[in-house]
């Protein structure tokens, strides 16, 4: 993958649950790492679903394998700017441990 194309900036985050001196669980982002990506719409669709319109629309993202990402889930996401990338499916190009192709599902309403 040439450099040149990976022209955006992304962070990959995890979901961390702590409890609190309360007993209360909470849920945050955690980032794993910030790096660049090239990020490719690659369809959309827009349904109603009773209370409104939504669409979704499916992205495929590469970024450089790192170590850090060698853990990543389908329930981590992928951040670029203001917009979050849920992850569908993870793919480690040819398992070299070289590029990694995520496809991913921005939520837009």
């Amino acid at each position: 993958m040439k450099a040149r194309k990976l022209r955006h900036s992304v962070t990959f985050q995890t979901q961390v649950t702590t409890v609190d001196t309360m007993g209360q669980r909470n849920d945050t982002w955690t980032d794993i790492v910030k790096t660049r990506a090239d990020i490719d719409n690659t369809a959309g669709r827009e349904f109603d679903q009773t209370s409104g319109e939504h669409s979704k629309t499916s992205t495929k993202i590469w970024a450089r394998y790192q170590d850090r990402l060698s853990g990543l889930k389908q329930s981590d996401r992928v951040l670029h700017g203001t917009v979050i990338y849920d992850i569908q499916s993870i793919n480690n190009v040819r398992e070299r441990n070289k590029d990694l192709l995520l496809v991913c599902e921005r939520n837009g309403s």
